[in-house]
């Protein structure tokens, strides 16, 4: 697969995720890893990411990031 992020990711799997609504925060330090795994592409498919991959969840320039959560903050 031939895209900078993924190549960042091979090189430093650290990274953090962040969600927030409305006043409410979380922060997830997380070590990440990433999947090729079509069968779970298609079970978490929908039809809105047709936008971005309009060849469907077996396009091959679709990976899954899997967060291995190390330290998490809820704020």
């Amino acid at each position: 697969l031939d895209n900078a992020i993924v190549d960042d990711l091979q090189r430093e799997p650290r990274v953090c995720v962040t969600l927030q609504e409305g006043y409410k925060y979380v922060s997830l330090t997380c070590t990440a890893t990433l999947s090729r795994d079509r069968e779970r592409t298609r079970a978490l498919w929908s039809k809105g990411l047709e936008a971005w991959f309009p060849d469907g969840p077996d396009d091959p320039d679709i990976v899954l990031l899997e967060c291995h959560v190390t330290f998490a903050e809820f704020w």
